[in-house]
């Protein structure tokens, strides 16, 4: 099951996120190869990196801590995806390396501490199955940028969508609430 809601909630917050728009912008100027490589190796460490520091938090905290740390960093997420103002950035690309190197760079820099990796961490906090939680969240982050890549046309038009914006940050807003009342035993998964 951590696989699934990894790859779901983490594919939730990257429709609403600003990779995609990366994404969206890199298309016309890059090689699809290039793109589909370069989101693919940025997709695979970015998930890396908050599963294995969620499994050690997982060893050296006591459960309890983390599980109601995890609501509330599903809490915050949700908050912020809700208030948080759209800025359309564009970055300056370096010239001598290979195109899929630059596109690795340029989203790998995006996502650091960014909202996927910090979900990331709190499903591997309460799944306790990093690797699961890894797969699951490459794969999450993955399918919307390629799908960005491949559907450019049709996803120009949807991307951007107020609502989108409001349901990722209710559903995580609600994911926050559950599991914060799960800690209080006011209900149980």
């Amino acid at each position: 099951m951590p696989i699934l809601t990894s790859f779901l909630l983490i594919t939730i917050v990257e429709i609403s996120d600003k990779t995609m728009f990366l994404t969206l912008g890199m298309t016309p100027k890059f090689r699809k190869i290039s793109l589909v490589v370069g989101v693919l190796l940025s997709s695979i460490i970015i998930m890396l990196i908050p599963t294995l520091v969620g499994e050690w938090l997982n060893r050296v905290v006591p459960r309890g801590s983390l599980v109601l740390t995890s609501g509330l960093v599903f809490l915050v997420v949700g908050l912020f995806v809700v208030f948080e103002k759209q800025k359309k950035t564009e970055k300056e690309y370096v010239k001598r390396i290979p195109e899929f190197l630059k596109v690795f760079l340029i989203l790998f820099t995006s996502e650091m501490f960014d909202r996927s990796q910090l979900t990331a961490l709190s499903i591997t906090i309460n799944s306790r199955e990093p690797l699961m939680v890894w797969i699951g969240g490459t794969l999450g982050l993955l399918v919307p940028n390629l799908a960005v890549i491949f559907f450019t046309d049709k996803l120009a038009n949807l991307i951007g969508n107020n609502l989108l914006k409001y349901v990722t940050g209710g559903i995580l807003i609600t994911v926050g609430i559950l599991t914060i009342l799960e800690y209080f035993g006011v209900i149980q998964f």
